[in-house]
């Protein structure tokens, strides 16, 4: 059984993990409800845009929208981590579905953005082609406009056959699940899949799809990005806050433990004292 000292030791050692501990999780709070905000604010553009494209689909062919045409290259994936761990089971399960992919798609070219990624996937001996060089809590429609920049040029041009984002994603705000989105080859799942006749397309329906599909790719990186930080952070933030409370109840053990013991010995103290008075 420990002795005084080390229990004394060992809650100073918890006290100051605390620290740290309560630390994150107030920053990731704080970051969490501005990209709780910008996200819920995104969610009626997106989806809107995809009302249109949905409507619009009749027109999608590869003359019209090079983006729908399969190409020759090689097919292509991008894993989203975060930078650093702390945040749970966020990198494990978002790198756990990577590996499936990877597994069953042994010829893919793999991207990362996150350096909890690249540390996996160099520990695996998996071949990266490119990491790009910035954070998730960095997101911003400039960032998320050169990766989405970045891959459509890849595909134009040939270098790619197909891409498929691995992430978190979120629906709802609140619960997040590793995930993975077809993004090249475009096929458009929703919408009507007739002409549209709510609104009058000038100069007419093929030349406003053609201008709008690079507009929905780069809202489709933006909001695939912006939920990737939104989940890293809750997943941190709820890590933080069962660590606070756990460090809690290790606390409240450790100081019965110790005021035990004082007291232990306080009291032996006295008939220590007591006996050597009786035998004088």
């Amino acid at each position: 059984m420990a002795n005084v000292k080390e229990i004394k030791s060992h809650i100073k050692t918890i006290k100051d993990t605390q620290k740290v501990t309560k630390a994150m999780y107030l920053i990731s709070s704080v970051k969490y409800r501005a990209i709780k905000d910008t996200f819920l604010k995104f969610i009626p553009y997106i989806e809107e845009l995809e009302k249109i494209i949905g409507e619009l689909s009749p027109y999608l062919s590869p003359d019209i929208c090079p983006y729908t045409s399969c190409k020759s290259g090689r097919n292509t994936c991008l894993v989203i981590t975060a930078d650093k761990g702390l945040a749970g089971d966020y990198n494990k399960n978002v790198l756990k579905c990577a590996q499936e992919y990877i597994d069953k798609n042994p010829d893919s070219m793999v991207y990362v953005i996150g350096n909890a990624g690249m540390k996996y996937f160099a520990r695996n001996n998996i071949s990266v082609e490119k990491c790009f060089d910035f954070s998730l809590s960095e997101t911003s429609e400039e960032t998320s406009g050169k990766v989405s920049d970045y891959f459509k040029e890849l595909f134009l041009n040939g270098e790619i056959s197909g891409l498929t984002v691995i992430y978190t994603s979120t629906h709802d705000g609140i619960r997040s699940k590793a995930d993975h989105k077809k993004i090249f080859p475009l096929s458009i799942e929703n919408g009507t899949g007739k002409p549209c006749n709510e609104f009058e397309y000038f100069p007419d329906e093929k030349t406003v799809l053609n201008n709008i599909i690079p507009l929905f790719l780069d809202s489709v990186f933006y909001s695939i990005l912006i939920q990737s930080s939104f989940s890293e952070q809750s997943t941190r933030m709820m890590a933080m806050d069962s660590a606070n409370t756990n460090a809690g109840d290790m606390l409240s053990e450790l100081n019965i433990q110790y005021n035990h013991l004082r007291q232990n010995a306080i009291t032996q103290e006295i008939a220590e004292i007591s006996g050597e008075r009786k035998t004088q």
